[in-house]
């Protein structure tokens, strides 16, 4: 059943959810039974033809929406040379140190400034009328 609902192009939670399968039985029946998980395996094979299918539809003229095949192929696709070539993977290496400097030094700004500075701070905190 697993199989055959997720050849529709449906992901295993959603085929699951079709027959009827709450997805943490899906995954502890993978888990508890080989012949099942290798079913699962079988249906996403078979939802990937689906989608490749529907790809190879579109480009031969047939109508479709080519936004949600390509994330349907995106999203299935586990594959190195599959469609997922968007993704990146990024290391570093080294000091992950961040020094935080303010914008501005307040201690530089003049009596007067500070004084239009504090009014404006309390006229966006909803405060009196800003009277410094």
């Amino acid at each position: 059943m697993i199989i055959e609902a997720m050849a529709t192009g449906l992901s295993a939670e959603a085929a699951a959810a079709k027959i009827g399968i709450s997805a943490r039985s899906l995954f502890n029946w993978q888990k508890e039974h080989p012949e099942f998980l290798q079913s699962v395996q079988e249906g996403r094979h078979r939802a990937l033809l689906w989608w490749e299918t529907r790809a190879l539809g579109m480009a031969s003229g047939e109508p479709g929406n080519a936004q949600m095949v390509m994330l349907g192929l995106k999203n299935r696709s586990r594959a190195p040379s599959g469609w997922h070539h968007d993704s990146q993977r990024v290391e570093h290496s080294g000091d992950m140190t961040v020094e935080h400097r303010p914008a501005f030094d307040v201690t530089t700004l003049s009596w007067e400034d500070r004084a239009e500075l504090r009014r404006i701070l309390l006229l966006t905190r909803g405060k009196g009328d800003g009277a410094a």
